[in-house]
């Protein structure tokens, strides 16, 4: 079975939506999202840059995507990869990779995300290069109302 990349189309979005709501319902994730949330979600990354939006299928099933969206800086571009997701039976096939590589016309640059510390996602990135001892850190946290 061959594996097609192409950008992702606004009929892309309920099934990619449809696989999200997936992945995302698994360890170590166990996020409960309905599916007009996630449509609405990647559609939202979708029309920020289009061109940083692709979707891999193989049969004319989709079994993953990434949504990204790049951004002037100061060397550069800088891409802030938003979400990365592969059907769990489609992992360890170069999927991932074949998306990751779509990103920015497969030229090299700096790119940003964040992964679950726990999952195979994390374990992923790191495999491509990807590490957490980038000069800058994500924060979690609250905002709260003025009172």
């Amino acid at each position: 079975m061959k594996t097609f990349i192409h950008k992702c189309k606004t009929e892309d979005l309920a099934p990619c939506a449809k696989l999200l709501v997936s992945v995302y319902s698994e360890p170590p994730y166990n996020e409960k999202w309905k599916l007009s949330a996630a449509k609405t979600y990647l559609e939202r990354f979708r029309k920020a840059d289009p061109e940083g939006c692709f979707v891999a299928k193989t049969d004319g099933r989709t079994i993953g995507a990434i949504f990204s969206f790049s951004y002037p800086w100061q060397a550069g571009k800088s891409v802030l990869i938003q979400e990365l997701f592969v059907s769990p039976k489609q992992r360890r096939k170069g999927v991932g990779k074949q998306l990751l590589s779509k990103i920015n016309h497969g030229q090299k640059t700096s790119a940003w995300l964040v992964a679950h510390r726990e999952s195979k996602a994390a374990k992923f990135y790191k495999k491509m290069g990807f590490s957490l001892k980038g000069p800058y850190q994500f924060h979690h946290g609250v905002i709260n109302p003025p009172a």
